[in-house]
C-alpha cells in the first residue's frame, strides 16, 4: 500500500543512537513546534492536533520493527495517530537506547494539523513487560491505546494478561502465530476472561472477509436459505505457510453462525484436518481443511473452497478457487438443478497496511469474530 502524501504534507525527524525517554519527549515537542503552522500576522493561532488514538507496536526483532514502521508510515496521510514502536533487538555497535522520532503534518482545510507522530525505540534491554511499561510515558493522554504485538503475544504470561487489560484493544495477525493451537486457545480464553473490557482485532479475520462475503451471498436468496440446513460437506484449501497449520477462522465462523456441534477431528500424515460436525437438525457434516503447496498464490490466504448441500427437491454445489494468473479474482461455480453458473468475482487483495488500518477502525469488538475464534480454538484443541 503506497503512502498517501498530500502536496502540503511535511515530515520532520530526529534520530539518536544513545538517548533517554526524557530526551525523546523533548525532541518530539521540538518537532511539533517546528511544524506549527503560524501564519503571517496570526502568530497566536492554536496548533490543531487531529489525533484519534495511540498505537504501541512490540516487534520481536529490528527487521520486524522496520516492516511495522513501513506499514504505519503508509497510513500517515489519512489516519491520525501516535505510534510507539518498541524493538526487542539491539543496534550493533551502540550500547544505549536508540530512537527515531517522526512527525508528519498534513493540510486540514486552511490550516495544518499534525496527523501522525511516530517514536521508534530499540536497544532497550529487559523483557517484554519492561518494553510495554516504557511506552506509557510516550502516549497521548485521554486517547484509546491499541497494542499491536507482532508475531506471538505472550498470551499465557500472567503479567501480560494483567497489563493488556489496561489498553483499549490488542491487534494480532493469527497467521503469524508460530504455535497456532496454544496461541488461539490462549487468545480465546483471554477474551473470555476480560470480556468487552478488551478489544481484539485480527488481520487474518480481515484477510478472509471476501470468502465470508462470498458464502453469505450464495445462500442469501430466499429460495436458497433452506440449503444451509442441508450442508453435508465443506472442503477448504489454503496455501501452506507453516508446518503447524492455520488458525481455522473460516471454519469457526461456519460452526458458530450455523450452530454446528463439533464431534471429532483428526489430522492425516499430509497435514489435512478432517472434522465431523452435527448440524442443529442432527445431520452429519464433514469438513476438510487441506494445505496445498503453491508459490504463486497469496500467503496466509485461502486457495479454494467447496460446499455441497442437499435438501428435499433442492441441491447445490459451490466451488470457488483462485487462479494463479489472476490473483485479484476468484472463480465461482454453482451447480443446481437448473444448471451450472460460472462467475468471476473481483476481490481486493488487502496489503498489510490496509489490514492494520482495518484493525484500527474496527475497534476490536466484533462479536462474530469472537464467536468464530472460540470455535476455532475448540477445533485446534480437538486435533492436538
Amino acid at each position: 500500500m503506497a503512502a498517501v502524501v498530500s502536496p502540503r504534507t511535511e515530515r520532520q525527524s530526529w534520530t539518536s543512537h544513545n538517548t533517554s525517554i526524557p530526551e525523546v519527549l523533548e525532541q518530539l515537542g521540538r518537532l511539533q513546534v517546528q511544524t506549527r503552522p503560524d501564519k503571517e500576522g496570526m502568530p497566536e493561532q492554536p496548533h490543531p492536533r487531529g489525533m484519534v488514538l495511540n498505537l504501541i507496536v512490540v516487534a520481536p526483532s529490528p527487521q520486524a520493527s522496520r516492516r511495522a514502521v513501513a506499514l504505519m508510515d503508509s497510513l500517515a496521510g489519512h489516519h491520525p495517530f501516535r505510534g510507539v514502536v518498541l524493538s526487542q533487538g539491539s543496534d550493533p555497535g551502540y550500547p544505549g537506547i536508540g530512537a527515531e522520532v517522526d512527525v508528519h503534518t498534513s493540510a486540514l482545510l486552511d490550516a495544518v494539523g499534525v496527523l501522525y507522530e511516530r517514536v521508534s525505540l530499540w536497544g532497550i534491554g529487559g523483557d517484554s513487560e519492561h518494553l510495554l511499561n516504557m511506552a506509557d510515558a510516550l502516549l497521548i493522554d485521554d486517547l484509546p491505546t491499541y497494542v499491536w504485538w507482532v508475531g506471538d503475544p505472550p498470551l499465557h504470561e500472567p503479567w501480560f494478561r494483567k497489563a493488556i487489560a489496561n489498553y483499549h484493544s490488542l491487534v494480532v495477525d493469527s497467521a503469524d502465530f508460530i504455535h497456532p493451537g496454544p496461541g488461539t486457545t490462549a487468545l480465546s480464553s483471554l477474551l473470555d476472561e476480560l470480556g468487552d473490557g478488551l478489544g481484539v482485532s485480527d488481520m487474518q479475520w480481515i484477510r478472509h472477509r471476501h470468502w465470508r462475503e462470498l458464502l453469505a451471498q450464495v445462500f442469501n436468496p430466499p429460495d436458497r436459505r433452506g440449503l444451509l440446513e442441508g450442508i453435508d460437506k465443506v472442503e477448504i484449501a489454503y496455501r501452506r505457510f507453516s508446518d503447524s497449520g492455520p488458525v481455522p477462522l473460516l471454519t469457526g465462523w461456519l460452526q458458530s453462525r450455523l450452530g454446528w456441534a463439533l464431534e471429532q477431528a483428526s489430522t492425516d500424515p499430509n497435514g489435512a484436518i478432517e472434522v465431523q460436525y452435527t448440524s442443529a437438525a442432527g445431520r452429519p457434516i464433514t469438513l476438510i481443511l487441506r494445505p496445498v503447496q503453491t508459490e504463486s498464490l497469496p500467503e496466509r490466504d485461502l486457495v479454494a473452497l467447496r460446499v455441497s448441500t442437499e435438501i428435499p427437491d433442492q441441491k447445490l454445489k459451490l466451488s470457488a478457487w483462485r487462479a494463479r494468473e489472476e490473483l485479484g479474482r476468484i472463480h465461482v461455480q454453482t451447480v443446481t438443478a437448473g444448471g451450472k453458473v460460472d462467475q468471476l468475482r473481483l476481490v481486493d487483495l488487502a496489503e498489510r497496511g490496509e489490514l492494520l488500518l482495518g484493525c484500527l477502525m474496527s475497534r476490536g469488538r466484533d462479536p462474530i469474530y469472537r464467536q468464530a475464534l472460540k470455535c476455532a480454538a475448540e477445533l485446534l484443541v480437538a486435533v492436538r
